[in-house]
């Protein structure tokens, strides 16, 4: 298998799905166009959140009041009471007490009637540890008495696994293949409702195409590309295997001019260069930052953004240093040092040693980054869907702004501490004479 065997399944595959873009029956019937393909809505789960909340809102740009809401609750025996009075919120961070324990992706509140449901939204996003348990705990805790349902609603309806037996739950599908009602039902239902209303009728017909099509593909297409795959199978794997290391290849080079772009606007740091991409191990790839330098500086490590996959959950901007340079590294830290960390970079930083340790790590400080404004108070993000995708699509500039804005920031942190720790080791020096 060759470089020839690859570009041949490219093209072939290419020329499969071009031809299917380019189906007549596709272009006569207009089946082709559909607004919310077109607007990248795509498998990103917060823009299905906010479609289905403003369906089941009473207060909806829709105006038909509880109707839509009260036939979910009816379709999936929710248990719950709702009215026009129901809130509906997305993206609702939640708390134990004082602990944070994750955020919901639909909430929905009818304090009347002590109803409450709140809906767990999943494309092709995996869960968060323990995500539902700590729902239904936080059920438990706020809302006992209370009519209460925890829906996790997926493309193909399969069951959680990050919540107990014994603990209750609704698996919600949004196409099914058997004859449990889906979100595709309910959708048809409320689409059938309001005929009288073009402009709503042909909204959820189109919501309903978009996300049978998400759930299902294309079949036929599928079915073509899938017998031009096993003609050439080597091809084909090799392909499959090295996709990740393009994206991750393409969401550096992202990153790089990005963040440099906003380090280089900033004049009172002078200006900031990157090197390309840089690998670490089998597992790790970054770009190397390289501050502006002063004669009088002796920098501890160098200054990476690093990640693992395409997920950002795996990045985290990070001091590394060589193992081999302990005895000029941060490792021998008074604690005078350690007020520096304290003071600059703050409690978020990991510190991956103690003063007494002899074992060095080359990754001495690092931490994660943050993907929207509600994650300022933790460590590393919860969003977990696919990085590249996020950087590369134009509707997701606010991702990017605060992405890039949290990037930039721990850089420059990172560069005052190395800045504060090279006066510091100057001044231990001398004294040392």
């Amino acid at each position: 298998m060759g470089e020839h065997d690859v570009n041949s399944l490219l093209t072939s595959v290419d020329k499969v799905i071009t031809e299917w873009k380019k189906h007549e029956s596709n272009e006569i019937r207009g089946e082709a166009f559909n607004v919310f393909s077109l607007c990248g809505v795509d498998h990103y789960e917060l823009w299905h959140s906010k479609i289905l909340a403003e369906f089941l809102n009473p207060g909806g740009s829709h105006g038909q009041g509880a109707q839509f809401l009260q036939s979910f609750a009816k379709m999936f025996q929710l248990g719950c009471v709702f009215s026009d009075d129901t809130s509906v919120s997305t993206e609702v961070t939640s708390y134990i007490k004082d602990l944070r324990i994750g955020r919901f992706d639909i909430l929905i509140e009818d304090i009347a009637n002590k109803s409450v449901c709140i809906i767990e939204n999943k494309i092709f996003a995996g869960e968060q540890e323990e995500q539902l348990d700590r729902y239904h705990e936080w059920l438990e805790a706020n809302r006992r008495g209370w009519n209460c349902c925890l829906v996790f609603l997926t493309l193909d309806g399969h069951e959680s696994g990050t919540i107990s037996d014994a603990k209750q739950y609704l698996p919600i599908a949004y196409v099914s293949n058997d004859n449990r009602p889906s979100l595709a039902d309910w959708i048809d239902g409320c689409a059938n409702s309001v005929k009288k209303i073009p402009r709503l009728y042909y909204t959820f017909i189109q919501y309903k195409d978009h996300i049978q099509k998400l759930a299902n593909g294309d079949k036929a297409m599928n079915e073509q590309l899938m017998n031009t795959f096993k003609d050439k199978m080597a091809a084909a794997q090799a392909i499959y295997e090295n996709y990740k290391n393009v994206c991750i290849r393409k969401a550096n080079q992202i990153l790089k001019e990005l963040v440099l772009s906003n380090l280089n606007n900033d004049n009172n740091n002078g200006e900031w260069r990157a090197e390309g991409t840089c690998d670490f191990s089998h597992k790790e790839a970054g770009i190397l930052f390289i501050p502006p330098t002063n004669p009088n500086e002796k920098l501890c490590g160098h200054i990476f953004v690093v990640f693992e996959e395409t997920n950002l959950s795996q990045c985290q901007v990070a001091l590394w240093q060589n193992v081999s340079d302990i005895n000029e590294s941060i490792m021998r830290l008074t604690d005078d040092h350690r007020q520096v960390i304290n003071d600059i970079l703050g409690t978020e930083w990991k510190v991956a040693f103690t003063a007494n340790d002899n074992k060095a790590s080359a990754w001495p400080l690092w931490r994660g980054i943050r993907a929207s404004e509600n994650d300022k108070n933790d460590f590393g993000i919860d969003w977990n869907g696919d990085f590249f995708d996020k950087m590369s699509c134009s509707c997701d500039n606010l991702f990017k702004e605060y992405v890039i804005s949290d990037i930039v920031s721990s850089i420059k942190n990172l560069y005052e501490f190395q800045k504060a720790y090279s006066k510091q080791k100057q001044r231990q020096d001398e004294s040392n004479k």
